[in-house]
Order: structure tokens, then C-alpha cells, then sequence
């Protein structure tokens, strides 16, 4: 009769709880391993529920976090951030130029190597001091760099090159001093560099070479310091480097 009761429940049960009672005596004692068994499972399951409770609590605030931080993005999108910007930053659309706005300083260097759309730099007026190097490559579309009106002097070099639509770098008519390298390579609309007008001193080299279009340095009137090599080269329609008549 024992075998044939162990046959009948143990089909209602799995291997599990078969493996947790082995069958060792009485029905009833086996019957009594089997609701301890269950209540463990009860136990277990109820654990999982708390568990999986304490994960959605986490998940909510994870999210609340990501608001947070969005809302962080937006105030600073809208001139919140306000200041000074540590580190380094790359330009490369609309969104990126959105964030810099109402900052006066950025502490690194700032890239600029935007995607098609992107005119001009309108929008960092509040931009004073870059204190790493300033590079403005590979724009597809920029024309000039209005919006930068107000960056007095780059820290590092100051490389342009490869804006095939740059037809002025209007835009830098506040910029009086480059801590380093100055280069203008591969600007084929290239015609003029009037904006440069306030620039007196580059620390570093000055390299002007390869710009198609460029007619003309009269924009370097008032540069009086080249620390270390002043090369033109390459620029097929230049005619005259009358406008750089007072460099020392």
C-alpha cells in the first residue's frame, strides 16, 4: 500500500520537492516534509515579491535622477549654466552650442566640428576666455563665426581648417592674443581675416596656407608678436602682405 501512495502523490509533485522528502517512513511523515516544503516555497516567493518591490523603488528613482539631470541640461541650455566650464567640449550641433550658453570661460579646449545646418557660433555671446586650444575643423557648413564676438584670448593654439563655406572668420573681433599655434590650412572660401583686426600676439607659430580664395592679410594690422614661425605658403591669389606692416 506504502508504494502505491508513494506512486500516486509522487506525480502531483516535482523533482524538487521529491528530492526534499525522500520517502523514509509514514505517509504522514512524508506529507509533513511536503507543507514544509510548501511553506518554504511560500517563504521564498514572498521574499522575491520584496525583493522585486525594493527593484522597482530603485528603477523609480533612477528615473527621477535622469529628470533631475535633464532638468540640469535644460537650465543650462537657457543660460543657467552660467560660469566657468571645466575640462574639455565638443561642438558638433545645434544641442551641444544650446549648452554653452551663458558661459564665460571654458577651461580646455573647445572643438568645434559641426554637422551640415550650422552657420555661425550665434548664441556664446557670453564666451570671454578659452584656456586650452580653440579648433574649428571640418564644418561643412559654417560661414563665419559670429557669436564668438566676445572670446578676448585662446590659452592654447587656434587651428581653422577644412571649412569648406568659411568665407570670413567674422565672428573674433574681440580676440587680441593665442597662447600658442595659430594655423588657417584648407579653407578653400577663405577670402579674409579682417576680423582679426584686435589680434596682437601669437606665442606660437602662424601658418597661413593653402586658402584658395584668400586675397589679402590686412585683418593682421595689428599683430605685433609671432613667437616662433611666421609661414605663407599656398594661397594661389594672395597678392600683397601689406596689412601686416607692423610686426616686430
Amino acid at each position: 500500500m506504502g508504494r502505491v501512495v508513494w506512486l500516486v502523490c509522487g506525480v502531483g509533485f516535482s523533482g524538487l520537492a521529491q528530492a526534499a522528502c525522500p520517502w523514509e517512513g509514514s505517509a504522514s511523515t512524508f506529507f509533513r516534509c511536503m507543507m514544509d516544503v510548501s511553506v518554504a516555497v511560500d517563504e521564498n516567493r514572498e521574499s522575491t515579491e520584496s525583493n522585486t518591490s525594493r527593484l522597482d523603488g530603485i528603477e523609480e528613482a533612477l528615473w527621477d535622477l535622469s529628470d533631475d539631470l535633464a532638468a540640469l541640461v535644460d537650465s543650462m541650455g537657457s543660460g543657467g549654466g552660467s560660469g566657468v566650464m571645466r575640462g574639455h567640449y565638443h561642438l558638433t550641433n545645434s544641442i551641444d552650442l544650446a549648452n554653452l550658453v551663458g558661459f564665460t570661460e571654458i577651461t580646455g579646449d573647445l572643438t568645434i566640428t559641426s554637422g551640415p545646418g550650422m552657420e555661425n557660433m550665434v548664441g556664446l555671446e557670453s564666451l570671454t576666455a578659452i584656456g586650452g586650444t580653440l579648433y574649428i575643423q571640418n564644418n561643412p557648413s559654417l560661414v563665419n563665426l559670429e557669436g564668438l564676438s566676445n572670446l578676448t584670448s585662446v590659452g592654447g593654439g587656434f587651428y581653422v581648417s577644412s571649412n569648406d563655406e568659411m568665407t570670413s572668420v567674422d565672428g573674433l573681433e574681440g580676440l587680441t592674443s593665442v597662447g600658442a599655434r595659430t594655423s588657417f590650412y584648407a579653407n578653400p572660401s577663405l577670402t579674409n581675416v579682417d576680423a582679426l583686426a584686435n589680434l596682437t600676439v601669437v606665442e606660437g607659430n602662424l601658418d597661413l596656407e593653402y586658402n584658395e580664395a584668400l586675397t589679402d592679410l590686412d585683418g593682421l594690422s595689428s599683430l605685433v608678436t609671432v613667437g616662433e614661425r611666421f609661414l605663407i605658403q599656398n594661397n594661389h591669389v594672395l597678392t600683397q602682405v601689406d596689412g601686416v606692416s607692423v610686426l616686430e
